[in-house]
């Protein structure tokens, strides 16, 4: 009884996956079809509905039916790492045109893996449905027709940490150009990307693991449920984060101005040397928009203060990052701390409302931004505030 009951949810579990992966690759293609990007998240989905049907292939002993199609997953899985490399690439692409005939190199995984399971594939469907009938322990490793899928499986591992690696230096990279021209990076910094990667990481390692356990310990029981629902979660997570991801340029010229920001410092000002006199004008000139409180537009970009001072985005980057040592970003928020700290000293507002009115959008980015500017915490400062005027007062 109880284990009907594990099989039917676990099946249940399966099925719930594979409607999210179905429902997110329609969503994609019949919603998103313009974006490049997108057709790397179809091709990602597209993998995940081969793995669950893989999962319904045992648990509904499709095998009995179709042997032919054991082990017919292995390939796809070869597809997971690369195409969520390649979703991100396109998704932080910087007015850059899209060459699809290029991307085709990432499919050699998906060549390989297919090559290693060849063997096994030609193999005879009779002999296929006798072993998969025999009792466990009782099969012999018939060379590379059943070491084939076992070695690919195996490879599977290094070969997605490899791809979930240069999606890390990826979104590293993108995190340092998006800091060089926007002052609020919400829906930008693609943190749930990050996140994504830790919990692939995550299910890689447990699936190569129970791939080498024996079957009473990884296909049945709450270990098995377990991981199902942990799988069902994050793929919601990533499908609904994904399909409503924003663009992260709204236009050509906010990507070309962004571009810029991906070259180092050496790149962008060694044929654009300045004198201190030029470098003087310009920070006055900085320090003027900011007094007039333009860091409290939570829109605010390089390019904006470009057209209110009327000096360039390239002379702006360049007297920030190489006179003062602080990226656009980073300067901006800290004339919003700044701002904060003297509404917090000067007034109850709520702390909330101080938030919005300097310029942030959120509560968690400002919490970020001002332990980063003053060492402590918002809640902190003013309660070092509270305790510093009690103190005054007892004085008097």
């Amino acid at each position: 009884m109880q284990a009907n009951l594990e099989n039917a949810i676990q099946i249940l579990l399966i099925g719930t996956s594979f409607g999210v992966c179905l429902f997110m690759l329609i969503h994609i293609v019949w919603l998103k079809r313009s974006k490049s990007s997108s057709y790397y998240l179809a091709i990602f989905f597209i993998a995940n509905l081969c793995n669950q049907f893989d999962e319904w292939f045992w648990h509904l002993k499709i095998w009995l039916f179709a042997p032919w199609l054991t082990n017919s997953y292995i390939p796809f899985l070869y597809l997971l790492a690369p195409s969520f490399y390649l979703y991100v690439k396109h998704l932080t692409l910087i007015n850059q045109k899209v060459h699809l005939r290029r991307e085709l190199k990432h499919l050699l995984g998906f060549g390989v893996g297919t090559m290693m399971c060849m063997p096994y594939f030609l193999l005879d469907d009779d002999i296929k449905l006798a072993r998969l009938s025999s009792p466990p322990g009782t099969l012999d490793h018939l060379g590379l027709i059943t070491w084939g899928p076992t070695m690919a499986l195996f490879l599977l591992l290094p070969f997605s940490f490899a791809y979930l690696l240069v999606i890390t230096q990826l979104l590293t990279r993108h995190l340092h150009t998006i800091k060089g021209y926007f002052s609020n990076i919400e829906n930008r910094d693609l943190s749930w990307v990050r996140w994504s990667v830790i919990a692939l990481v995550i299910a890689f390692v447990v699936s190569v693991v129970r791939l080498f356990l024996p079957s009473e310990y990884s296909e049945v029981g709450w270990q098995n449920i377990v991981f199902l629902c942990f799988e069902l979660i994050w793929l919601l997570i990533v499908g609904v984060l994904a399909v409503n991801q924003r663009p992260i340029y709204a236009d050509s010229q906010e990507s070309e101005v962004a571009k810029s920001n991906t070259e180092s410092k050496d790149e962008k000002y060694q044929n654009s040397p300045m004198h201190d006199i030029d470098i003087d004008r310009i920070k006055s000139k900085l320090t003027n928009a900011m007094s007039e409180g333009i860091y409290a537009d939570p829109n605010l970009t390089l390019r904006k203060l470009s057209d209110l001072t009327g000096v360039t985005e390239i002379r702006i980057s360049q007297v920030l990052n190489t006179s003062m040592s602080v990226g656009f970003y980073d300067f901006v928020n800290s004339w919003r701390i700044e701002a904060a700290c003297i509404e917090m000293r000067q007034t109850n507002a709520n702390l909330l409302e101080i938030v919005f009115s300097v310029g942030f959008n959120s509560r968690s980015t400002f919490n970020q931004a001002f332990k980063k500017h003053m060492g402590n915490t918002p809640s902190s400062y003013r309660k070092q505030l509270s305790n510093t005027k009690y103190a005054k007062s007892n004085v008097k």
